[in-house]
């Protein structure tokens, strides 16, 4: 391949525009090559992004983990408020075992795709 600029071989792909590059006219941009002077500053801002975006990620276990806990939790009371109060609640028993197992599978939901985001 030769360089975009000028008839020398390229040594590589500006990360930006995506033309070969040679030594003369590529510019080392973090672990990134670039085209001197005209795409320092776009690959300078993607390469920012690229390291947000893997911080990002890695966050969200986390938060999908928390969040789990409440659907969790008020899935459980919601339960055993059915079961232990089945006598005085009469019909309305099945709503509120309904909404724990609503509830105890969107935790079981949230857990799961926290585990999608643990994944390498």
């Amino acid at each position: 391949m030769k360089c975009f600029y000028d008839a020398h071989e390229a040594v590589g792909v500006c990360k930006n525009c995506g033309r070969g590059v040679c030594n003369d006219s590529a510019a080392i941009v973090g672990k990134s090559l670039a085209c001197k002077a005209s795409c320092e500053e776009e690959v300078g801002v993607l390469n920012d992004l690229f390291f947000r975006n893997r911080t990002i990620y890695r966050r969200n276990a986390g938060i999908y983990t928390r969040y789990a806990l409440v659907p969790g939790l008020l899935g459980v009371f919601s339960l055993g408020y059915a079961l232990f109060q089945q006598d005085s609640l009469g019909s309305i028993t099945g709503f509120y075992a309904g909404a724990g197992v609503l509830m105890l599978f969107a935790a079981g939901i949230a857990l799961y795709n926290g585990r999608q985001f643990r994944k390498p």
